[in-house]
């Protein structure tokens, strides 16, 4: 017949108890406070951010994936990313293999190629940029994969306005009448207009570049007094001086010089 616990050892069993449902409490709240901590991080990300599980199924969406996918996180729960994250390449409009399928494949670190746009839920394009990783385990096991990605519609426009200014700067630079040339703090020629070949009688810019600027002084004494009201006033015109030709030559020039 099986004694009955006394009340000491009914008492420590109760105790023993509430521990243990303390202990789970605490587990709970810090669990809790983990994925609170991690959902605020991964909603103030400025990229856009999707995690999935090893089956390729979206388990986390950012507020800025939901702009750019069109789809909400309670909508693409679950879903295959691959349908939420839907990319074609922009020059063959064929899909392109998702970055997640080559981790997934791989367990490498992968990237989208060049040229790859985004098709929104709302049929939008955008032109993107991505990195994918995966997500291990203690064990070194994938258990997911994370891809971050950015629209670079504005990265693109800047660089077309760039590349269009530095364009007309140079169709500018290289049809101009008047010379130009930048130097070093050591005088050195830089950068020379091609319309500085014909005035000095050179055959080509190859000869002018990497020139000093006294090469072409006709008088050192001269040229000292010109540098030394440069330096005073850091910028200088309607001022004449006498340059020399590669024939040796004497020319008279105007520059127009300033300081940088």
């Amino acid at each position: 017949m099986t004694e009955k616990p006394t009340y000491e050892e009914l008492e420590k069993r109760i105790q023993k108890l509430e521990q243990t449902e303390s202990n789970r409490k605490q587990i709970e709240e810090a669990l809790r406070q983990s994925e609170e901590y991690l959902s605020i991080t991964l909603n103030s990300i400025g990229d856009a951010v999707i995690a999935t599980d090893v089956e390729g199924n979206v388990v986390q969406l950012n507020p800025v994936a939901e702009k750019l996918t069109g789809w909400k996180f309670s909508e693409a729960k679950g879903r295959s990313v691959i349908e939420v994250f839907n990319i074609l390449s922009e020059k063959t409009r064929k899909r392109v293999e998702s970055p997640i399928e080559q981790v997934m494949r791989k367990g490498v670190i992968a990237g989208l190629s060049n040229h790859t746009i985004l098709i929104s839920k709302e049929d939008v394009e955008r032109p993107i940029e991505d990195n994918c990783a995966p997500i291990r385990n203690d064990q070194g096991e994938i258990m997911g994969v994370v891809l971050v990605f950015r629209d670079v519609t504005e990265k693109r426009r800047v660089k077309k306005e760039l590349k269009e200014s530095e364009e007309n700067l140079r169709s500018i630079f290289e049809n101009m009448k008047d010379v130009y040339y930048k130097l070093d703090a050591n005088g050195k020629i830089l950068m020379a207009s091609p319309s500085g070949v014909a005035l000095y009688n050179y055959d080509s810019l190859d000869e002018i570049i990497g020139k000093q600027a006294n090469d072409f002084v006709y008088d050192i004494e001269d040229n000292e007094k010109f540098i030394k009201e440069l330096q005073k006033k850091g910028y200088l015109k309607n001022y004449i001086i006498k340059h020399k030709c590669k024939n040796g030559k004497p020319i008279f020039v105007e520059p127009n010089t300033t300081l940088i």
